[in-house]
């Protein structure tokens, strides 16, 4: 069993005991001297508690330095073992490992084609489904290349396959496991999408490192596909020097008998779903792309669907809870040293009576730790993690636990255990900035919830609806909220700056509309004004033409 440890540099804190010790001795020294002086060595009550006196300070100076190893143990992050973590990704990544060895010029395929021109094909098959997944093309032979990084560009991809060849590289022989080791470097760290790796190739690997390679793959939870072209009939070829003759065919029970070994050293296939370990598929195989497809994908139908998929990576077991819960042992144990008389202890539990009574308490202790502790100290031990892992601000690690205690407490009907781990999901949703999945774990919690989860849920929900600027719905959640917890300055402030920010829109709104009148009604004044200009020019040539008409007659009368 291999052991690791994070932070070695915390093993310097180891040496805060020499002074410590050394300030103990040079203190109680002259006092247990001067006691012994002057109570003597007679066997009476004080110095019968001298001596208790100073076996108390010999057994709290022990324990206490046993805590202090065992918190700074602690802190340096001890580890041993491992296990399969589940850990959402968004996508898929995969990386296209293509064995170009000499062995892969074998025209043994169907139609008559090398082995290295039908893994071509094969390849452009599947690329036709993979769109939106990032891809990065690795060449092996005797080494491994990363031809093409990650990208989401495919004709990039495309225009390779038609050109590969043994001529690409130079380095004799074939070496599976350095082909794959590369593709694992092709692969970003914290990569957010799912990764894979196909291998195309006929297994004649002439190093033996595939079975290594292998197991690496396993341990960082990439599921690897071994394709496998041409036929299982041997046949002779001529090697790259040109004079060499050596036969090679599909080796086919070779890669399965190196997959079973892998999964075996590894010693985790059993808490993989299928769709996350190591698997050998026949080119040939009817229906094989699709199988291929189906375990890139998690399982799923869909090939070109992004959503949320679960992988499994091979993470080491921190045991961290076990050096903080043996450190706080030895402290209480130094405490009751200390301050308790353990010889007189002792004597009463001579006693039948007290014996009786204390093993009773003791039975009574451990029968309700088991009935109700039992099944929820697993989810406890998810939801702190989890919080832990907020409080770091690795989302993702808080992502899968919360998950986990989510899915573990609804199958018990755990419903109270499931409210929390709904508003911790909700809360790490909130900090990645995935407001549609936070709301929807935050309508989830019902009302039945204790009543601190339930104002937060209100509380967050509000924030949310603030931010998407609606401010009547943020109005109705922090109210909600303020009824949950009337003493919250945070959500009265954010209730206020709601309710005014709604009163502006209203206002704003309000203004739009008046403004819109008043255009209406300063278009109907100038049509009025046009008309009533037009009506008095016909009334002034009116007067005119009569005041004309009169000035004739009058002359004429004159």
């Amino acid at each position: 069993m291999e052991f690791s440890f994070e932070r070695p540099d915390a093993f310097w804190a180891l040496l805060l005991i020499i002074p410590a010790l050394l300030y103990i001795f040079y203190r109680y020294r002259g006092l247990f001297r001067y006691l012994r002086g002057f109570y003597g060595s007679a066997q009476t009550e004080a110095s019968y508690a001298i001596r208790r006196f100073r076996n108390g300070v010999f057994l709290r100076c022990l324990c206490n330095t046993l805590g202090w190893i065992m918190l700074v143990c602690a802190y340096a992050g001890f580890s041993w073992g491992t296990a399969s973590v589940p850990v959402p990704k968004d996508g898929n990544a995969v990386a296209f490992v293509f064995d170009i060895s000499w062995s892969m010029n074998t025209r043994d395929a169907p139609e008559k084609l090398t082995r290295l021109e039908a893994a071509a094909r094969y390849a452009a098959v599947l690329l036709n489904h993979m769109t939106g997944y990032s891809v990065s093309v690795v060449l092996v032979k005797g080494e491994g290349v990363i031809t093409i990084p990650l990208t989401e560009d495919t004709e990039t991809v495309r225009s390779l396959l038609g050109s590969l060849s043994p001529s690409m590289m130079t380095a004799p022989g074939t070496s599976l496991g350095k082909g794959i080791r590369t593709a694992i470097r092709s692969f970003p760290q914290n990569l957010s999408q799912s990764a894979n790796i196909l291998v195309f190739t006929d297994g004649d690997e002439t190093d033996g490192q595939l079975s290594g390679a292998l197991s690496d793959t396993l341990k960082y939870g990439i599921p690897v596909i071994l394709i496998g072209f041409g036929s299982e009939r041997e046949t002779e070829i001529i090697t790259g020097d040109g004079k060499t003759y050596v036969k090679t065919a599909l080796r086919a029970a070779s890669m399965k008998k190196i997959i079973a070994a892998a999964m075996k050293k590894t010693g985790i296939q059993k808490y993989f779903p299928a769709h996350a370990q190591v698997q050998y598929i026949d080119a040939t195989e009817p229906g094989s792309a699709v199988k291929i497809l189906r375990s890139v994908t998690g399982g799923e139908s869909d090939a070109g669907s992004k959503g949320t998929l679960i992988s499994y990576e091979t993470q080491k077991v921190h045991r961290q809870g076990i050096f903080l819960g043996t450190g706080l042992m030895f402290f209480l144990l130094g405490f009751i040293f200390s301050e308790f008389d353990m010889h007189a202890f002792y004597k009463n539990i001579r006693n039948r009576k007290t014996a009786e009574h204390i093993t009773g308490i003791t039975l009574c202790i451990f029968l309700l730790c088991t009935v109700s502790c039992k099944m929820n100290i697993e989810d406890s031990k998810h939801i702190l993690q989890s919080s832990w892992a907020w409080h770091q601000k690795n989302y993702r690690k808080a992502v899968a636990g919360f998950l986990q205690a989510e899915e573990n407490a609804a199958a018990r009907h755990d419903t109270q255990m499931q409210q929390y781990a709904l508003y911790g999901l909700a809360s790490t949703y909130l900090m990645q900035g995935e407001n549609a999945a936070a709301m929807e774990r935050l309508q989830n919690i019902t009302p039945d919830a204790p009543p601190a989860i339930r104002f937060a849920a209100y509380y967050n929900a509000g924030i949310l609806a603030s931010r998407d600027g609606n401010y009547q719905k943020a109005v109705y959640f922090f109210r909600k909220a303020l009824l949950e917890d009337s003493t919250n300055v945070d959500a009265k402030i954010n209730l206020e700056l709601s309710i005014r920010q709604q009163q502006i829109r209203q206002v704003q709104s309000g203004k739009q509309e008046s403004t819109a009148i008043q255009e209406n009604s300063d278009r109907a004044s100038a049509i009025e004004k046009a008309v009533f200009s037009r009506i008095r020019e016909d009334e002034q040539k009116q007067w005119r033409n009569q005041s004309s008409e009169q000035k004739s007659s009058s002359v004429i009368d004159y």
